[in-house]
């Protein structure tokens, strides 16, 4: 089938996490797992054998990213919505799926976890230790309720969290380094030394 922007980590237990769309807008997001050398068939230690995929998301436009946790984990980050019914509004906002990854590739899903409650895209994650991460986004710009006329960009911004048994958690105060700078595009980030990391991105 389609694959669409595939990101895939690899797992010290010998198993690699792909997690990629199905199509190019309007898309479902999956996430599929394999163990190399588990076929137990001689000759064949470059066989990878794969699981079933799972769907964590629909209606996906955008390149999620993705991060191996501890041992047997990962987690992969993307933009979501809601559409507007007749007694909620629309709302966007951004969401973390943590999944275990088993024997022979198979997944199961520990949990979806928000992380952002506004729009956000040019998603990208890295680690900080087997266990914490920072993610990096373009996020829709924040107006002040009181004065529209005070507008906060977030389009260079980043987030800390981190792994605890089998939950994530995220602080609650996000960094935007360019608050007052829009057209903000690619970004990437890299890890510097322990707890730091560099933050490069487009303008």
């Amino acid at each position: 089938g389609k694959a669409f922007d595939p990101v895939a980590v690899g797992l010290p237990t010998n198993r690699i996490v792909v997690a990629y769309r199905d199509a190019d807008r309007e898309a479902a997001l999956f996430l599929r797992a394999g163990e190399l050398d588990a076929s137990g068939m001689r000759g064949t230690p470059k066989h990878i054998t794969w699981s079933q995929p799972v769907e964590l998301a629909r209606m996906q436009a955008h390149r999620a990213a993705l991060l191996p946790l501890g041992e047997d984990k990962a987690v992969a980050f993307y933009s979501d919505y809601r559409p507007a019914t007749k007694d909620e509004a629309e709302r966007h906002f951004c969401a973390a799926s943590l999944a275990q990854v088993g024997h022979l590739g198979a997944v199961s899903e520990l949990g979806t976890f928000h992380f952002l409650e506004y729009a956000a895209t040019r998603l990208t994650a890295k680690l900080l230790t087997p266990t914490s991460f920072i993610i990096g986004y373009r996020g829709t710009k924040a107006v002040d309720e009181m004065d529209p006329d005070i507008v906060h960009r977030q389009e260079a911004s980043a987030m800390y969290g981190e792994l605890v048994d089998t939950e994530l958690s995220f602080h609650p105060n996000p960094i935007d380094l360019e608050p007052e700078t829009t057209n903000i595009w690619d970004r990437g980030l890299s890890l510097l030394g322990p707890n730091t990391f560099g933050y490069a991105y487009e303008t």
